[in-house]
């Protein structure tokens, strides 16, 4: 945590008259600030939240490290080098003995998307499974243009990818085709799918909404990934979004999680296509 003084001084001098100086000296300030550092999936809606509550709080200041992943929040916080670290997984047993402090205050709907050359409004988990495992390599097959996939992946251990193995779309004893485009962050898998036609890759909805990027969002296995579906789980893709803490959050931490639970962060976050926690 740093604390930086800054004193303001305003000095009016009369040149040429038999006045003395005037000198006006305001309060000194005294500005509070933290650094957030993690999971770039999490990172963009703490940036948005963060903005808010610093208009709310000219004295205080959020600070926000190098793009990174939940591994390098987690022992960000444990080092003392971040004072939150973003999540988007939870604490691996390994992690737990760190004495960190989870908050979870959202989810995210994980969606498949294409390029807008892709007319399909949704595919089966067969279906993805078949094409991200090289089965399937033409969307014709599909009912859609007669063009190849262009498979767009993320790397192993990314939240992204440990969600599918969880929710058992992607079977790890079987590999990826090795046509597949390997993606390092969120924000790179987004503009590729923009940018490389017949394209499928997955990535964040609020992302996408947020954003305003212009792709084809598909719905899975007949269910659309809205947030009132996300909601009641009846789509089954969703990555929880928080933060750890060493301990229990003080001072600007603290104040900070405050806004963030509050009716106020809560609004925010349904605007931007998250789904708070209650």
């Amino acid at each position: 945590m740093r604390i930086v003084l800054s004193c303001i001084a305003f000095i009016c001098i009369f040149v040429g008259c038999e006045t003395e100086e005037t000198v006006i000296l305001q309060e000194p300030r005294e500005i509070e600030s933290i650094i957030i550092g993690g999971s770039q999936s999490v990172t963009p809606i703490l940036e948005i939240l963060a903005d808010n509550f610093e208009a709310e709080n000219p004295n205080r200041k959020i600070n926000f490290g190098p793009p990174g992943h939940t591994g390098s929040g987690i022992k960000g916080v444990e080092k003392a080098v971040f004072t939150l670290g973003a999540l988007s997984r939870g604490l691996k047993p390994a992690e737990k003995q760190y004495g960190l402090k989870e908050f979870w205050f959202a989810r995210d709907a994980l969606v498949f998307a294409t390029h807008t050359d892709v007319k399909l409004k949704g595919l089966s988990t067969d279906d993805i499974r078949a094409i991200y495992y090289g089965e399937i390599t033409n969307w014709k097959k599909l009912g859609g243009p007669d063009q190849g996939i262009v498979v767009l992946d993320r790397y192993e251990g990314s939240s992204p990818k440990i969600l599918l193995y969880k929710k058992a779309l992607f079977e790890k004893k079987r590999d990826i085709t090795d046509m597949a485009i390997v993606i390092d962050n969120p924000h790179d898998m987004d503009i590729a799918l923009i940018n490389t036609r017949y394209s499928i890759g997955y990535t964040s909805l609020a992302s996408i909404i947020n954003e305003s990027y212009d792709l084809n969002v598909l719905g899975l296995d007949g269910i659309k990934p809205s947030p009132e579906n996300v909601n009641e789980g009846s789509y089954k893709l969703a990555r929880p979004q928080g933060f750890v803490v060493k301990g229990e959050p003080e001072g600007l931490a603290r104040e900070f999680t405050d806004f963030i639970f509050s009716a106020k962060g809560s609004d925010i976050l349904r605007k931007k296509g998250y789904i708070p926690f209650q």
